[in-house]
């Protein structure tokens, strides 16, 4: 999500806290005019920063779901070798 996207979102929250249903496709229109301004106006650097953040968000998960599986085998291990 873009700069302005996290901008006009935060703004359409206020706009679909109304109850009547017309506030709700608005906030659509919004969101979706915001989405349309971020995809004219994100420089090939922000898309290359969010690239580079989403690999390294991936890598710690896999790093962390193998630490996981470490741990729940060696606690295996250790049941199996007091029954």
């Amino acid at each position: 999500m873009g700069l302005f996207s996290a901008f006009i979102g935060g703004l359409t929250g206020v706009v679909s806290a109304s109850p009547s249903q017309s506030a709700s496709s608005g906030s659509n229109i919004v969101s979706s005019a915001a989405r349309l301004v971020d995809e004219l106006y994100t420089t090939e650097d922000e898309r290359l920063d969010k690239k580079a953040m989403l690999a390294r968000i991936a890598q710690e998960a896999d790093r962390l779901q193998t630490q996981v599986n470490l741990v729940e085998a060696r606690d295996l291990l250790t049941y199996m070798e007091h029954s």
